[in-house]
């Protein structure tokens, strides 16, 4: 795990495997796109994203795996599930635990940036399986931040490229 904190922004810890935050899929948002790239390798990613604003901490758990398939397309797949009150998972960043799941508003936030994402994948599948909120302190917001944390960490992984510069120059942007 690798944790980064860019001072005014936030901070983001990335895992490359980790089980926390599963739940159990209850619909799917599904869209898809031509991939330019080859082919790739089987990867999975889990990032947490802790927003800075004052006395609020906007915060988002996301965890994805990427399946390179024989196809000629990128399928995005988003699980969606609302959390259960007795489900929580460990937050690496904060004291308070996350609630497992992942509402369907916020599911569609992590699909729009997913799809607004210009990173080239290549053919397979990117389904985000793994997931957890704050009742408070998540937005559709800060899960879109996350979602493009995850694309940027998932895509330095595939490409053996610096997963922490990758991750800095995307919370930069925020």
């Amino acid at each position: 795990m690798i944790t980064i904190d860019v001072e005014r922004h936030g901070l983001v810890a990335v895992e490359e495997d980790d089980e926390r935050a599963c739940f159990v899929e209850a619909g799917r948002l599904r869209a898809r796109r031509a991939a330019p790239e080859g082919s790739g390798r089987p990867v999975r990613v889990l990032v947490e994203v802790q927003r800075r604003f004052g006395g609020l901490a906007p915060r988002a758990l996301l965890g994805a795996r990427f399946l390179p398939v024989p196809t000629t397309d990128i399928v995005f797949e988003v699980d969606c599930a609302p959390g259960g009150a007795s489900a929580a998972c460990p937050s690496r960043l904060w004291s308070r635990p996350f609630t497992v799941g992942l509402p369907e508003e916020f599911a569609s936030a992590v699909l729009d940036a997913l799809l607004a994402d210009a990173t080239p994948w290549p053919a397979g599948v990117l389904r985000v399986d793994r997931a957890g909120f704050d009742e408070i302190e998540s937005s559709e917001v800060v899960f879109g931040q996350a979602a493009g944390v995850l694309a940027c960490a998932m895509a330095a992984m595939l490409r053996e490229q610096d997963l922490e510069a990758a991750v800095r120059a995307v919370m930069g942007t925020w």
